[in-house]
C-alpha cells in the first residue's frame, strides 16, 4: 500500500513539474542555432504551448530544405541552390567549358579580348582594345623600331643617324674602306686631306694638320724632307722685297731641328742677268726667314759690269747649338754663265748667329729684291727645298 501511494505522489509531482513548464517555461533560456531552411523565428516571450504550431512548421521546412550527405556524394548539381552570398564571385561566362574553351574575357576584366594569337606574332598592349600585333615577322637584319608614343612599332631596315656623336670603346675598330670628306682626327691631331699628289710626290704635314703631296730629291739615309715647292717666281727692276712661295707649304716642324740638327734651304735660280745703268749697283737681296724671322741674309755683290744667263743657287745652312733656341747659320750664292763660251760667274758667301724658337712649327720663306730698280735687272726662282739632317 505505501508503495502505491509513492507512486502516486511521484506521477502527480511530475505532472505537476510538465504543466508548470510547458505553460511558463520561456524558449529564450535555449540557445537556438539557424539552419539552412526558412523557419519562424520564437520570441524569448512564446511559451511551448503557444509554439506548437510554429514548431511544428519549422521541423517540417528543417526536414524540407536538408541536404544529406548521400546527396552531395551522388549528385553534380544542387538544383534549388540559387545563391551564396558568402562567396566571391566572378560573373558568368558567356558559353564554352574547361574542355572546348570560352569566349573571349574583355581587357576590362583582364582578358586579352582574343581567342587567338598568330604564331610568332609579337603582342601589342592596350588599356580599351583587344591584344594588336606588330605586322609581320620582318626579314632578316630588321629592328624593331619604336615610331614615338603612341605609335605602333615597325620592322625597319638598320640605318646609322649621321648627326649622332658615336664613341667606339672597344681594342679594335676595324674598317673596310674609310671615305672621309673633310677633317679626320688620329690620336687627337685632326688631319685635313687637300688633294691628291701627283706621281713620285710624298706626303707631309703641317702644324694645321693639312696632308699634302710634294716633290722632293733623292735623300741620304739620314736626311729628312721639311718640304719642296716648284713655283716659278722672276722679278724684275723691283726693289721692293718680295716673298718666294708666299703660300707658306714649306712648314719646319716644331722640334724637328732639336739641338743639335742641322737644316738646309735652297733656291734654283735658272736666269739671272744684271745691266751697270751709271753708278748704279746691280745686286740681290737675298732673305731665308723661319716665321718671317729672318734668319739667313746674303747679297750677290757689287758688280761693275754686266752678266747674263747666270745660272746657279743660293743656299742657307742653319745649325742648332745646343737648343731649339739658338742657331749659328752661314749662307751662299753661286751662279755661272751658261752657253758655249761663258766666262761669267758670281758667288758671295755669309755667316752669322739668330735666335729663333724652333720648338714650335716655323713657315720657311725666302724674299728677295734688286738693290736698284734698272732696267734689264732680271732674276728667277724656279724650286725652294728644305731638309733637315
Amino acid at each position: 500500500m505505501n508503495y502505491l501511494k509513492s507512486v502516486l505522489i511521484s506521477a502527480l509531482i511530475s505532472s505537476i513539474i510538465w504543466i508548470g513548464f510547458y505553460q511558463y517555461f520561456p524558449l529564450a533560456w535555449f540557445d537556438s542555432v539557424e539552419l539552412g531552411a526558412t523557419i519562424t523565428t520564437i520570441q524569448g516571450s512564446d511559451t511551448l504551448k503557444a509554439s506548437r504550431a510554429v514548431i511544428n512548421t519549422n521541423y517540417s521546412n528543417l526536414n524540407t530544405d536538408k541536404v544529406e550527405i548521400s546527396d552531395l556524394s551522388s549528385t553534380t548539381t544542387l538544383p534549388n541552390l540559387s545563391t551564396l552570398a558568402g562567396l566571391t564571385t566572378t560573373g558568368a561566362l558567356a558559353s564554352g567549358s574547361l574542355t572546348t574553351g570560352f569566349t573571349a574575357v574583355n581587357v576590362a576584366q583582364g582578358g586579352t579580348g582574343s581567342t587567338t594569337l598568330a604564331k610568332f606574332n609579337l603582342l601589342l598592349g592596350s588599356t580599351t582594345s583587344a591584344l594588336g600585333i606588330v605586322a609581320g615577322h620582318g626579314i632578316s637584319g630588321q629592328f624593331l623600331t619604336s615610331n614615338g608614343v603612341n605609335a605602333v612599332p615597325t620592322w625597319q631596315t638598320s640605318a646609322i643617324d649621321t648627326t649622332i656623336d658615336y664613341n667606339f670603346t672597344s681594342t679594335i675598330f676595324g674598317v673596310k674602306n674609310l671615305h672621309a670628306s673633310s677633317t679626320i682626327i688620329i690620336g687627337g691631331t685632326s688631319f685635313n686631306f687637300l688633294a691628291d699628289g701627283a706621281s713620285s710626290t710624298v706626303m707631309s704635314t703641317d702644324s694645321s694638320g693639312n696632308l699634302t703631296f710634294n716633290t722632293v730629291r733623292s735623300l741620304n739615309p739620314f736626311d729628312s724632307v721639311v718640304g719642296a715647292t716648284t713655283t716659278s717666281l722672276t722679278l724684275s727692276n723691283d726693289a721692293t722685297e718680295t716673298t718666294y712661295d708666299s703660300t707658306g707649304t714649306i712648314t719646319l716642324t716644331g722640334g724637328t731641328l732639336g739641338a743639335n740638327g742641322t737644316l738646309r734651304i735652297k733656291a734654283i735660280i735658272s736666269d739671272h742677268d744684271t745691266v751697270v745703268s751709271g753708278t748704279a749697283v746691280n745686286s740681290i737681296n737675298f732673305r731665308f726667314k723661319l716665321g718671317g724671322v729672318n734668319v739667313c741674309t746674303l747679297v750677290t755683290g757689287n758688280s761693275a759690269e754686266a752678266t747674263n744667263n747666270l745660272q746657279g743657287f743660293v743656299e742657307c745652312t742653319i745649325f742648332a747649338t745646343g737648343s731649339d733656341a739658338t742657331q749659328i747659320w752661314q749662307s751662299s750664292v753661286l751662279m755661272n754663265e751658261s752657253g758655249t763660251g761663258a766666262t761669267d760667274n758670281k758667288g758671295d758667301s755669309n755667316s752669322g748667329t739668330a735666335t729663333i724658337d724652333t720648338s714650335t712649327d716655323k713657315v720657311i720663306t725666302l724674299t728677295l729684291d734688286w738693290d736698284a730698280a734698272n732696267s734689264g735687272n732680271s732674276i728667277t726662282i724656279t724650286s725652294l727645298s728644305a731638309i733637315v739632317y
